[in-house]
C-alpha cells in the first residue's frame, strides 16, 4: 500500500514523499508470473522442479502463495 501513488502527494509514492527516495521493486514479482519450484521428492533421473505460477507473498508463513495449474 506505501507504494501505490496517491494524489494528496503530487503523485509521489508516501516512502517517497517521507523518505526521498523511490522504493525499490526490483525484488517484486508480478502476479501469475510462471515459477519453478524445487521439491523434495525428486532425484538425479527424475523431476525436481514442479511448473506454477505466483500469487502473493503469505504473511502468516512468510513464504510464497503459488497456484498449481495440475493439482
Amino acid at each position: 500500500m506505501n507504494r501505490t501513488s496517491t494524489h494528496s502527494v503530487e503523485g509521489m509514492t508516501l516512502l517517497e514523499a517521507v523518505f526521498g527516495t523511490k522504493p525499490d521493486l526490483s525484488n517484486v514479482y508480478e502476479w501469475s508470473e510462471k515459477c519453478w519450484v524445487r521439491t523434495e521428492h525428486g532425484n538425479k533421473l527424475g523431476k525436481r522442479v514442479q511448473t506454477g505460477y505466483w500469487i502473493d507473498l503469505d504473511d502468516k508463513s512468510k513464504g510464497h502463495c503459488i497456484y498449481w495449474p495440475d493439482k
